[in-house]
């Protein structure tokens, strides 16, 4: 049974021997770009020896007189079958984070007993007495780590290391495993970095956090201060593409960031690719924000068209314009085009419940709020109206907790889950009458006076991160019902929680119906 000090966690990680880990992470590892993401192979070994084994053993038998002498690259092999198996083995065995610790220095590590030890420490402890292990392990390694002009600033985690430790993070991401407590080390340590991280390394930490869903505050903050230094030096659309798309998964909006990157854009667009342009809109559109320089990136916009690139980003490229109320009559006819819609809904993979919405959306706002607007609309019988819409489990709870405040409130006054047809539901609709009162719904007529109201609750993930806001699209809903006549009462997952007893539930929600219609004169 391993020994483990829980009060040692943090400093022993931060004295593991990463130049070591330098050098088995030295092999290049492609940025991906923002689509057809690669999969990289998931060890630093690399075994494309093997097959040449096959050829060596259909290779005629020598005589039986005569010993038969295996070829170098059989021995190394078995060589590493057996250094692998011996370090399993030591793994296994190992007392101590001590041991552990003196493992990482041994020739024939790969990824994988990284990972294996990483994890062992970071999810190991007993109630021990506390040593001075890591004064003992740093004083060992010292002359190794004077050769590797390696120096530690009072045991912390120093530049040649942090490289390592993103490599290790970009390997994670490329396999899809989402190991929560070595994601959890790699983060706090490569967060600790007191240097400046580079425009490259900021675009893989974050691609790496988009694709495993892993969200730390701490090193977010840090990517996002040294990208507000870095991009205005950036000379590379890839990366820059890589990096927008990363921050609209992830969510996090800081402003000047987002002003920074619209700069860049306006000042290199020659260099961007379709691709980077329409990923750079979409991230804005996640947040329904428009950085000051917005405009000078609208002759851009109007002037692309359909054919410079594929049917996807094409309604990506729309559907981020809707959003951002930038788009034209012209390119929304472009979408809602029978020819193009039919090419877009009888692509079989899983992006067709996304196109789906994408098209409701726009079909919405050309009903709603482009006035102007009289070019082709979805046909109303179309079975494009009648696929269900799926919700979140997180966010059926909060409908439930909606539904059971209300009949609380109004029973017979409220209908749930009100399909708009534009995309979204409208969590809850009610009616007041001139007086404030509640009106029965088989009350309401087309000519009554009264006025409907939206209730929209809203959970984590309709927020971004960073600057805590609703999302762009959440946004674009509200825009939607406005237009249509509602008011819009918002509800955060803040205030109404499952955690709050129904009484707490039903005096807020009452509170607010009360404060929006004082607000709203009705």
């Amino acid at each position: 049974m391993l020994q483990f000090n829980s009060s040692l966690y943090n400093s022993t990680l931060k004295l593991f021997p990463y130049w070591r880990l330098s050098s088995l992470l030295s092999t290049s590892v492609v940025n991906p770009e923002i689509t057809n993401l690669p999969k990289q192979d998931n060890i630093i070994q690399d075994h494309a020896n093997l097959s040449i084994k096959n050829e060596v053993l259909q290779k005629e038998t020598a005589p039986e007189e005569k010993s038969i002498e295996l070829p170098d690259n059989i021995k190394k092999i078995k060589e590493r079958k057996s250094s692998k198996a011996e370090l399993n083995n030591q793994i296994r065995n190992a007392k101590s984070t001590t041991d552990l610790i003196g493992i990482m220095k041994m020739p024939g590590i790969t990824i994988e007993h990284v990972r294996q030890i990483l994890s062992l420490i970071s999810s190991k402890s007993t109630n021990v007495e506390k040593t001075n292990v890591s004064l003992v392990k740093a004083t060992d390694s010292l002359t190794n780590l004077k050769q590797k002009k390696i120096v530690f600033d009072n045991l912390k985690i120093l530049p040649l290391a942090t490289p390592s430790l993103i490599q290790i993070l970009k390997k994670l991401s490329y396999n899809s495993e989402r190991n929560v407590p070595l994601l959890r080390t790699l983060a706090y340590n490569i967060a600790m970095y007191s240097e400046r991280l580079n425009i490259k390394m900021c675009g893989d930490i974050l691609y790496s956090l988009a694709v495993l869903n892993y969200y730390d505050e701490n090193l977010i903050n840090k990517v996002m201060l040294d990208l507000f230094q870095e991009i205005p030096k950036n000379s590379g659309a890839p990366v820059f593409g890589s990096i927008v798309t990363s921050i609209g998964l992830l969510r996090y909006k800081r402003c000047e960031v987002l002003d920074v990157i619209c700069k860049w854009a306006v000042d290199n667009y020659e260099q961007l690719r379709v691709q980077d342009f329409i990923a750079t809109l979409q991230c804005f559109a996640t947040f329904g924000y428009n950085p000051p320089d917005m405009d000078l990136l609208k002759q851009h916009m109007n002037s692309l068209k359909k054919e410079d690139t594929n049917d996807d980003l094409w309604l990506d490229f729309v559907w981020s314009l809707i959003l951002l109320d930038k788009a034209l009559p012209s390119h929304i006819a472009s979408v809602l085009d029978m020819a193009f819609v039919k090419t877009i809904l009888n692509a079989p993979d899983a992006k067709r419940m996304s196109r789906i919405l994408k098209l409701l959306n726009i079909n919405g706002a050309a009903e709603v709020l482009l006035k102007d607007y009289n070019g082709p609309m979805l046909n109303t019988t179309a079975d494009i109206f009648t696929i269900p819409l799926e919700r979140r489990k997180q966010k059926q709870e909060f409908i439930d907790l909606l539904t059971e405040t209300l009949k609380e409130i109004v029973p017979l006054r409220f209908q749930i889950n009100v399909y708009t047809k534009m995309g979204f539901y409208i969590d809850a609709e009610c009616y007041l009458n001139s007086n404030k009162e509640f009106v029965r719904i088989d009350d309401v007529t087309d000519n009554s006076t009264n006025t409907r109201v939206a209730i929209m609750v809203h959970d984590y993930h309709d927020y971004s991160r960073g600057k805590e806001e609703l999302l762009g699209v959440i946004q674009f809903y509200n825009k939607i019902l406005t237009a249509k006549g509602y008011k819009v009462l918002n509800i955060s997952y803040h205030n109404f929680s499952v955690n709050d007893k129904l009484v707490k539930r039903v005096h807020y929600l009452n509170e607010q119906i009360k404060s929006l219609s004082l607000e709203q004169n009705l």
